[in-house]
Protein backbone atom coordinates (compact mmCIF):
# COMPACT_ATOMS: atom_id res chain seq x y z
CA UNK A 1 0.00 0.00 0.00
CA UNK A 2 1.32 2.86 -0.86
CA UNK A 3 1.71 6.28 2.20
CA UNK A 4 0.91 9.73 0.90
CA UNK A 5 3.50 12.54 1.18
CA UNK A 6 1.82 14.06 4.17
CA UNK A 7 1.22 10.65 6.34
CA UNK A 8 5.23 9.69 5.92
CA UNK A 9 5.91 13.44 7.23
CA UNK A 10 3.67 13.30 10.81
CA UNK A 11 5.21 9.25 10.70
CA UNK A 12 8.76 10.69 10.31
CA UNK A 13 7.96 13.27 13.12
CA UNK A 14 7.61 10.54 15.29
CA UNK A 15 9.80 8.02 14.61
CA UNK A 16 12.61 10.11 14.14
CA UNK A 17 12.82 11.82 17.20
CA UNK A 18 15.64 9.88 19.00
CA UNK A 19 15.21 11.50 22.48
CA UNK A 20 12.64 12.29 25.27
CA UNK A 21 12.05 15.44 26.61
CA UNK A 22 12.60 13.56 29.86
CA UNK A 23 14.98 16.40 30.90
CA UNK A 24 12.57 19.34 30.71
CA UNK A 25 12.65 21.69 28.15
CA UNK A 26 15.10 24.09 30.68
CA UNK A 27 17.75 21.38 30.64
CA UNK A 28 18.03 20.44 27.23
CA UNK A 29 17.31 21.50 23.70
CA UNK A 30 16.20 20.18 20.60
CA UNK A 31 17.42 21.45 17.39
CA UNK A 32 16.88 20.47 13.73
CA UNK A 33 19.44 21.61 11.36
CA UNK A 34 18.82 21.46 7.63
CA UNK A 35 21.07 21.79 4.74
CA UNK A 36 21.14 21.91 0.91
CA UNK A 37 24.34 22.51 -1.20
CA UNK A 38 25.47 22.41 -4.99
CA UNK A 39 22.05 23.10 -6.08
CA UNK A 40 23.50 24.32 -9.45
CA UNK A 41 20.65 26.25 -10.95
CA UNK A 42 18.74 23.25 -10.98
CA UNK A 43 15.20 24.79 -10.12
CA UNK A 44 12.53 22.08 -11.96
CA UNK A 45 12.35 19.18 -10.91
CA UNK A 46 14.65 16.26 -13.16
CA UNK A 47 15.42 12.43 -13.70
CA UNK A 48 17.96 10.76 -11.80
CA UNK A 49 20.39 7.92 -13.07
CA UNK A 50 17.37 5.19 -11.92
CA UNK A 51 14.93 7.50 -14.40
CA UNK A 52 12.76 8.83 -11.69
CA UNK A 53 11.71 12.17 -11.20
CA UNK A 54 13.50 13.95 -8.50
CA UNK A 55 14.40 17.59 -7.17
CA UNK A 56 12.59 20.91 -7.62
CA UNK A 57 13.04 23.54 -5.83
CA UNK A 58 9.38 24.08 -5.15
CA UNK A 59 8.83 20.48 -3.79
CA UNK A 60 12.02 21.22 -1.21
CA UNK A 61 10.47 23.88 0.06
CA UNK A 62 7.16 22.18 0.93
CA UNK A 63 9.41 19.40 2.99
CA UNK A 64 11.46 21.89 4.76
CA UNK A 65 8.16 24.25 5.69
CA UNK A 66 6.76 21.10 6.84
CA UNK A 67 9.58 20.59 9.40
CA UNK A 68 9.57 23.73 10.23
CA UNK A 69 5.55 23.74 11.33
CA UNK A 70 6.24 20.42 13.33
CA UNK A 71 9.69 21.99 14.97
CA UNK A 72 8.92 25.63 15.44
CA UNK A 73 11.47 27.54 16.58
CA UNK A 74 14.54 24.91 16.60
CA UNK A 75 15.06 25.09 12.87
CA UNK A 76 17.96 25.99 11.19
CA UNK A 77 18.20 25.98 7.14
CA UNK A 78 21.82 26.51 5.34
CA UNK A 79 23.33 25.87 2.36
CA UNK A 80 26.15 25.29 1.10
CA UNK A 81 27.13 26.75 -2.14
CA UNK A 82 27.27 26.43 -5.78
CA UNK A 83 23.61 27.70 -5.78
CA UNK A 84 24.30 29.47 -9.56
CA UNK A 85 26.80 27.19 -11.61
CA UNK A 86 25.51 25.02 -14.62
CA UNK A 87 22.35 26.38 -13.68
CA UNK A 88 18.88 26.54 -16.02
CA UNK A 89 17.64 29.97 -17.74
CA UNK A 90 16.35 31.34 -14.99
CA UNK A 91 19.57 30.94 -13.22
CA UNK A 92 21.69 32.49 -15.69
CA UNK A 93 19.24 34.63 -17.61
CA UNK A 94 19.25 36.37 -13.86
CA UNK A 95 22.51 35.74 -12.62
CA UNK A 96 20.91 33.86 -9.49
CA UNK A 97 18.82 36.33 -8.46
CA UNK A 98 15.72 33.87 -8.13
CA UNK A 99 17.61 31.22 -6.92
CA UNK A 100 18.78 33.93 -3.62
CA UNK A 101 14.92 35.01 -3.43
CA UNK A 102 13.75 31.33 -3.32
CA UNK A 103 16.15 30.41 -0.49
CA UNK A 104 14.94 33.70 1.24
CA UNK A 105 11.35 32.42 1.17
CA UNK A 106 12.54 28.97 2.23
CA UNK A 107 13.44 30.59 5.32
CA UNK A 108 17.46 29.89 4.63
CA UNK A 109 19.29 31.36 7.76
CA UNK A 110 23.14 31.27 6.30
CA UNK A 111 24.61 30.67 2.71
CA UNK A 112 28.61 30.55 1.98
CA UNK A 113 28.95 30.68 -1.84
CA UNK A 114 31.01 27.63 -3.83
CA UNK A 115 33.43 28.26 -6.28
CA UNK A 116 31.00 27.74 -8.71
CA UNK A 117 29.16 31.00 -7.68
CA UNK A 118 31.92 33.22 -8.53
CA UNK A 119 31.81 32.19 -12.40
CA UNK A 120 29.54 34.92 -13.23
CA UNK A 121 32.22 37.46 -11.46
CA UNK A 122 32.46 38.23 -7.66
CA UNK A 123 31.02 41.10 -8.43
CA UNK A 124 27.86 39.57 -9.93
CA UNK A 125 27.99 37.53 -6.56
CA UNK A 126 28.21 40.65 -3.75
CA UNK A 127 25.66 42.71 -6.03
CA UNK A 128 23.25 39.74 -6.06
CA UNK A 129 23.58 38.63 -2.05
CA UNK A 130 23.57 42.21 -1.28
CA UNK A 131 19.24 42.23 -1.97
CA UNK A 132 18.75 39.38 0.59
CA UNK A 133 17.85 39.66 4.26
CA UNK A 134 20.15 36.66 5.41
CA UNK A 135 23.86 36.21 6.00
CA UNK A 136 26.24 35.66 3.68
CA UNK A 137 29.47 34.28 4.66
CA UNK A 138 33.02 33.65 3.47
CA UNK A 139 36.10 33.67 5.53
CA UNK A 140 38.56 32.54 3.47
CA UNK A 141 37.99 34.80 0.34
CA UNK A 142 39.90 38.48 0.20
CA UNK A 143 40.48 41.64 -2.15
CA UNK A 144 43.52 40.97 -3.29
CA UNK A 145 44.97 44.34 -3.74
CA UNK A 146 43.55 45.71 -0.40
CA UNK A 147 43.16 42.88 1.74
CA UNK A 148 39.66 43.92 2.59
CA UNK A 149 36.95 40.52 3.34
CA UNK A 150 34.39 40.07 0.69
CA UNK A 151 31.62 38.82 2.62
CA UNK A 152 31.21 38.97 6.47
CA UNK A 153 33.03 35.59 7.77
CA UNK A 154 30.37 34.73 10.35
CA UNK A 155 26.78 35.01 11.76
CA UNK A 156 26.01 34.42 15.70
CA UNK A 157 22.21 33.36 15.85
CA UNK A 158 19.95 32.46 18.90
CA UNK A 159 17.70 29.51 18.71
CA UNK A 160 15.66 28.35 21.60
CA UNK A 161 18.12 30.10 24.03
CA UNK A 162 20.97 27.81 22.12
CA UNK A 163 23.50 30.33 20.72
CA UNK A 164 24.69 28.82 17.52
CA UNK A 165 27.93 30.63 15.60
CA UNK A 166 27.87 29.80 12.09
CA UNK A 167 31.52 30.43 10.27
CA UNK A 168 31.76 29.95 6.11
CA UNK A 169 34.38 28.66 4.99
CA UNK A 170 35.15 27.83 0.83
CA UNK A 171 36.82 27.15 -2.36
CA UNK A 172 37.98 29.67 -4.91
CA UNK A 173 38.54 28.07 -8.19
CA UNK A 174 41.99 30.64 -8.54
CA UNK A 175 42.95 29.91 -12.41
CA UNK A 176 39.60 31.65 -13.45
CA UNK A 177 38.97 34.56 -14.73
CA UNK A 178 36.72 35.80 -11.83
CA UNK A 179 39.29 35.11 -9.01
CA UNK A 180 41.96 37.37 -10.46
CA UNK A 181 41.05 40.39 -8.20
CA UNK A 182 41.12 37.75 -5.11
CA UNK A 183 43.30 36.08 -2.80
CA UNK A 184 42.18 32.71 -1.23
CA UNK A 185 43.17 32.17 2.65
CA UNK A 186 44.14 28.44 3.85
CA UNK A 187 40.72 27.40 5.50
CA UNK A 188 42.12 25.04 7.97
CA UNK A 189 44.19 28.28 9.01
CA UNK A 190 41.36 30.61 8.99
CA UNK A 191 39.52 28.39 11.01
CA UNK A 192 42.02 28.10 13.60
CA UNK A 193 41.69 31.24 13.99
CA UNK A 194 38.69 32.31 14.46
CA UNK A 195 37.39 28.90 16.31
CA UNK A 196 38.69 30.19 19.75
CA UNK A 197 36.92 33.46 19.33
CA UNK A 198 33.32 31.95 18.43
CA UNK A 199 33.69 28.79 20.55
CA UNK A 200 33.66 31.56 23.74
CA UNK A 201 30.39 33.35 21.96
CA UNK A 202 28.37 30.35 21.40
CA UNK A 203 27.12 27.46 22.62
CA UNK A 204 27.20 25.16 19.16
CA UNK A 205 30.02 26.10 16.93
CA UNK A 206 28.82 25.27 13.15
CA UNK A 207 31.01 25.37 9.95
CA UNK A 208 29.59 25.76 6.70
CA UNK A 209 31.89 25.12 4.18
CA UNK A 210 32.16 24.70 0.41
CA UNK A 211 35.47 22.79 0.13
CA UNK A 212 34.86 18.97 -0.28
CA UNK A 213 33.74 15.72 2.06
CA UNK A 214 37.80 15.35 2.37
CA UNK A 215 38.57 18.90 3.22
CA UNK A 216 36.03 18.82 5.58
CA UNK A 217 37.54 15.48 7.04
CA UNK A 218 40.99 17.50 7.49
CA UNK A 219 39.28 20.33 8.80
CA UNK A 220 37.33 18.43 11.80
CA UNK A 221 41.09 16.91 12.75
CA UNK A 222 42.59 19.92 12.68
CA UNK A 223 40.07 22.16 14.75
CA UNK A 224 38.61 20.17 17.14
CA UNK A 225 36.94 22.83 18.44
CA UNK A 226 34.03 22.68 15.93
CA UNK A 227 31.05 20.81 16.78
CA UNK A 228 29.25 20.33 13.52
CA UNK A 229 30.33 20.97 9.50
CA UNK A 230 27.92 20.93 6.64
CA UNK A 231 29.22 20.68 3.82
CA UNK A 232 29.41 20.85 0.15
CA UNK A 233 31.50 20.96 -3.43
CA UNK A 234 31.61 17.24 -4.10
CA UNK A 235 28.25 16.07 -4.17
CA UNK A 236 28.60 13.47 -1.78
CA UNK A 237 25.89 11.51 0.35
CA UNK A 238 25.98 11.35 3.43
CA UNK A 239 23.05 8.91 4.25
CA UNK A 240 24.46 9.24 8.04
CA UNK A 241 27.04 11.92 9.53
CA UNK A 242 30.59 11.14 9.19
CA UNK A 243 32.54 11.13 12.33
CA UNK A 244 35.70 13.00 13.36
CA UNK A 245 36.63 11.87 17.48
CA UNK A 246 37.93 14.80 19.63
CA UNK A 247 39.33 13.20 22.41
CA UNK A 248 38.64 13.80 25.74
CA UNK A 249 34.83 15.34 24.22
CA UNK A 250 32.80 11.76 24.21
CA UNK A 251 30.74 13.36 21.11
CA UNK A 252 32.80 13.80 17.39
CA UNK A 253 32.63 16.18 15.14
CA UNK A 254 29.64 15.66 12.86
CA UNK A 255 30.52 16.08 8.90
CA UNK A 256 26.72 16.53 6.76
CA UNK A 257 26.58 16.99 3.61
CA UNK A 258 23.36 16.51 1.12
CA UNK A 259 24.17 15.46 -2.46
CA UNK A 260 22.96 17.93 -4.98
CA UNK A 261 20.39 19.75 -7.17
CA UNK A 262 17.66 19.40 -4.73
CA UNK A 263 17.64 15.84 -4.74
CA UNK A 264 17.71 15.27 -0.85
CA UNK A 265 17.12 17.87 2.20
CA UNK A 266 19.84 17.11 4.72
CA UNK A 267 18.32 16.47 8.17
CA UNK A 268 21.04 16.90 11.21
CA UNK A 269 19.36 16.18 14.84
CA UNK A 270 21.21 18.19 17.30
CA UNK A 271 20.47 17.43 21.17
CA UNK A 272 22.29 20.43 23.21
CA UNK A 273 22.74 19.84 27.12
CA UNK A 274 22.92 22.95 29.71
CA UNK A 275 25.99 23.29 31.55
CA UNK A 276 27.75 25.70 33.16
CA UNK A 277 25.38 28.63 32.27
CA UNK A 278 25.08 27.57 28.65
CA UNK A 279 24.87 24.41 26.50
CA UNK A 280 26.79 21.93 24.85
CA UNK A 281 26.68 19.24 22.67
CA UNK A 282 25.56 16.05 23.35
CA UNK A 283 24.25 14.21 20.39
CA UNK A 284 24.21 14.85 16.72
CA UNK A 285 22.10 12.16 14.02
CA UNK A 286 22.04 13.07 10.34
CA UNK A 287 19.74 11.74 7.51
CA UNK A 288 18.80 12.33 4.61
CA UNK A 289 15.48 13.14 2.99
CA UNK A 290 14.23 12.47 -0.79
CA UNK A 291 12.87 15.06 -2.69
CA UNK A 292 10.64 12.89 -4.87
CA UNK A 293 7.45 12.90 -7.13
CA UNK A 294 5.08 12.46 -4.57
CA UNK A 295 6.32 15.64 -2.57
CA UNK A 296 3.80 18.46 -3.37
CA UNK A 297 5.16 21.83 -4.90
CA UNK A 298 5.07 24.78 -2.79
CA UNK A 299 2.39 27.60 -4.57
CA UNK A 300 4.42 30.80 -3.64
CA UNK A 301 7.74 29.41 -5.09
CA UNK A 302 6.08 27.83 -8.29
CA UNK A 303 4.67 31.34 -8.86
CA UNK A 304 8.02 33.03 -8.69
CA UNK A 305 9.31 30.82 -11.04
CA UNK A 306 6.62 31.45 -13.34
CA UNK A 307 6.84 34.82 -13.02
CA UNK A 308 10.77 34.64 -14.04
CA UNK A 309 10.90 31.90 -16.46
CA UNK A 310 7.52 33.92 -18.56
CA UNK A 311 9.69 37.39 -18.99
CA UNK A 312 12.24 35.07 -20.81
CA UNK A 313 9.81 34.00 -23.28
CA UNK A 314 10.01 37.16 -25.69
CA UNK A 315 11.14 36.58 -28.33
CA UNK A 316 14.20 38.03 -30.14
CA UNK A 317 15.07 36.99 -33.44
CA UNK A 318 13.86 34.35 -36.29
CA UNK A 319 16.24 31.37 -37.40
CA UNK A 320 15.49 30.40 -41.14
CA UNK A 321 16.98 27.63 -40.14
CA UNK A 322 18.18 25.45 -37.43
CA UNK A 323 22.00 26.46 -35.78
CA UNK A 324 24.32 23.77 -35.28
CA UNK A 325 26.83 23.62 -32.37
CA UNK A 326 29.85 21.12 -32.93
CA UNK A 327 33.33 21.09 -30.74
CA UNK A 328 35.11 20.24 -33.79
CA UNK A 329 34.71 21.59 -37.84
CA UNK A 330 31.56 23.69 -38.82
CA UNK A 331 30.41 25.44 -35.85
CA UNK A 332 27.10 27.71 -37.34
CA UNK A 333 26.03 28.85 -33.83
CA UNK A 334 29.60 29.12 -32.86
CA UNK A 335 30.23 31.22 -35.66
CA UNK A 336 27.12 33.63 -35.29
CA UNK A 337 27.96 34.28 -31.62
CA UNK A 338 31.55 35.41 -32.69
CA UNK A 339 29.67 37.97 -35.17
CA UNK A 340 27.19 38.63 -32.63
CA UNK A 341 30.20 40.17 -30.32
CA UNK A 342 31.87 41.67 -33.11
CA UNK A 343 28.20 43.68 -35.06
CA UNK A 344 27.71 44.77 -31.46
CA UNK A 345 31.36 46.51 -30.26
CA UNK A 346 31.93 47.50 -33.75
CA UNK A 347 35.33 45.98 -33.75
CA UNK A 348 37.32 44.31 -36.54
CA UNK A 349 37.93 41.16 -35.29
CA UNK A 350 35.99 39.57 -32.43
CA UNK A 351 36.52 35.73 -30.42
CA UNK A 352 34.63 33.54 -28.75
CA UNK A 353 35.39 30.16 -27.13
CA UNK A 354 34.07 27.15 -29.39
CA UNK A 355 32.49 25.00 -26.32
CA UNK A 356 30.58 28.19 -25.21
CA UNK A 357 27.46 27.34 -27.46
CA UNK A 358 26.34 24.62 -26.19
CA UNK A 359 22.87 23.36 -27.55
CA UNK A 360 21.90 23.89 -30.90
CA UNK A 361 19.25 26.20 -32.18
CA UNK A 362 15.98 24.92 -34.30
CA UNK A 363 14.65 26.96 -37.14
CA UNK A 364 11.74 29.16 -35.57
CA UNK A 365 11.70 31.86 -33.34
CA UNK A 366 14.68 32.18 -30.72
CA UNK A 367 13.76 33.27 -27.13
CA UNK A 368 15.81 34.97 -24.21
CA UNK A 369 15.41 31.64 -22.76
CA UNK A 370 17.42 29.57 -25.66
CA UNK A 371 19.96 32.43 -25.61
CA UNK A 372 21.16 31.44 -22.41
CA UNK A 373 20.38 27.67 -22.76
CA UNK A 374 23.08 28.14 -25.18
CA UNK A 375 24.96 30.70 -23.62
CA UNK A 376 25.05 30.56 -19.97
CA UNK A 377 28.47 31.48 -18.71
CA UNK A 378 27.70 35.41 -18.54
CA UNK A 379 31.17 36.31 -19.71
CA UNK A 380 31.54 39.76 -20.21
CA UNK A 381 33.38 41.42 -23.33
CA UNK A 382 36.47 43.24 -23.46
CA UNK A 383 37.84 44.80 -25.92
CA UNK A 384 42.02 45.55 -26.71
CA UNK A 385 44.13 47.00 -28.79
CA UNK A 386 46.24 44.11 -30.91
CA UNK A 387 49.06 44.50 -33.23
CA UNK A 388 48.84 43.55 -36.73
CA UNK A 389 51.71 41.05 -36.45
CA UNK A 390 50.16 39.46 -33.48
CA UNK A 391 47.15 38.64 -34.96
CA UNK A 392 47.88 35.56 -37.17
CA UNK A 393 49.18 33.64 -33.00
CA UNK A 394 45.26 34.86 -32.04
CA UNK A 395 43.89 32.81 -34.81
CA UNK A 396 45.77 29.71 -34.10
CA UNK A 397 44.36 29.75 -30.62
CA UNK A 398 42.74 26.06 -30.26
CA UNK A 399 38.82 26.16 -29.68
CA UNK A 400 38.50 29.12 -30.31
CA UNK A 401 36.34 31.16 -33.41
CA UNK A 402 36.62 34.39 -35.03
CA UNK A 403 34.73 36.98 -37.03
CA UNK A 404 36.29 39.78 -38.72
CA UNK A 405 39.18 38.10 -40.39
CA UNK A 406 40.05 35.98 -43.39
CA UNK A 407 42.59 33.01 -43.13
CA UNK A 408 44.21 31.51 -45.30
CA UNK A 409 47.06 28.52 -45.02
CA UNK A 410 46.79 29.76 -41.39
CA UNK A 411 47.62 33.15 -41.98
CA UNK A 412 45.31 36.04 -41.39
CA UNK A 413 45.12 37.86 -44.92
CA UNK A 414 42.43 40.49 -44.52
CA UNK A 415 40.79 42.06 -41.94
CA UNK A 416 37.45 43.26 -42.54
CA UNK A 417 38.00 42.85 -46.11
CA UNK A 418 41.15 44.78 -45.93
CA UNK A 419 44.59 43.47 -46.27
CA UNK A 420 46.34 43.10 -42.85
CA UNK A 421 48.93 46.17 -42.09
CA UNK A 422 51.49 44.12 -40.02
CA UNK A 423 52.15 48.13 -38.67
CA UNK A 424 48.76 48.83 -37.96
CA UNK A 425 46.76 48.17 -34.39
CA UNK A 426 43.33 46.38 -34.73
CA UNK A 427 40.76 46.10 -32.14
CA UNK A 428 39.76 42.48 -30.49
CA UNK A 429 36.85 41.86 -28.23
CA UNK A 430 36.55 38.45 -26.49
CA UNK A 431 35.03 36.94 -23.30
CA UNK A 432 37.14 38.47 -20.08
CA UNK A 433 38.14 34.88 -20.18
CA UNK A 434 40.56 34.84 -23.61
CA UNK A 435 42.30 37.55 -21.64
CA UNK A 436 43.48 35.25 -18.54
CA UNK A 437 44.04 32.18 -20.97
CA UNK A 438 45.48 33.27 -24.02
CA UNK A 439 48.89 34.12 -23.59
CA UNK A 440 49.19 36.97 -26.18
CA UNK A 441 45.78 39.18 -24.48
CA UNK A 442 47.05 38.46 -20.83
CA UNK A 443 49.12 41.51 -20.37
CA UNK A 444 46.92 43.82 -22.77
CA UNK A 445 45.34 46.93 -21.67
CA UNK A 446 41.46 45.93 -21.48
CA UNK A 447 38.31 48.20 -21.95
CA UNK A 448 34.99 47.37 -20.29
CA UNK A 449 32.37 47.25 -23.71
CA UNK A 450 28.93 46.77 -21.63
CA UNK A 451 28.04 43.65 -22.55
CA UNK A 452 28.44 39.82 -22.33
CA UNK A 453 28.66 37.32 -25.51
CA UNK A 454 24.81 36.34 -24.28
CA UNK A 455 23.43 40.29 -24.67
CA UNK A 456 25.61 40.56 -27.44
CA UNK A 457 23.63 37.46 -29.19
CA UNK A 458 20.13 39.15 -27.89
CA UNK A 459 20.72 42.43 -29.56
CA UNK A 460 22.30 41.12 -32.88
CA UNK A 461 19.37 39.11 -33.62
CA UNK A 462 16.84 42.03 -32.25
CA UNK A 463 18.52 44.36 -34.49
CA UNK A 464 18.70 41.45 -37.34
CA UNK A 465 15.50 39.99 -36.70
CA UNK A 466 15.50 36.96 -39.48
CA UNK A 467 18.45 35.24 -39.63
CA UNK A 468 19.13 33.72 -43.03
CA UNK A 469 21.76 30.73 -43.87
CA UNK A 470 24.66 31.85 -46.02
Amino acid sequence: MRISYRRTVLLLAAALLFWSPAGGAQQTVDLVVLHLNDTHGSLEPHLNSDSAQVGGVARATTLIRDIRRLNPERVLLLHAGDLFSRGDPVTSCLGGRANLEILELMGVDALTPGNGDFYFGFENLVEQTSRVGYPVLHANVMHNHTGAPLLPAYTIQEISGVRVAILGLGSVRMGHYSARDLEWLDPVQVARQYAPVLRRQADLLLVLSHLGARGDSALAAAVPEIDLIVGGHSHTRLDSLMRVPRPPNPVAIGIAQAQSRYEVVGRVDVRMRRSQGGYIVDRLEGRLLPVTADVPDDPEVEAVLADYASALDAVVGTLESPLASAREGSSPLGDLAAEAVRSVTRSDIAMVWRWSAWPSLEAGPVTVADICRVHGERLPILTARVKGTAIGDLVRTPNVLFSGCEVEDSTVVRITGVPVDTAAFYTVSAPISAFTAIAGLRDLSTSRTGYRVDTAIERYLRQTGVVRPN
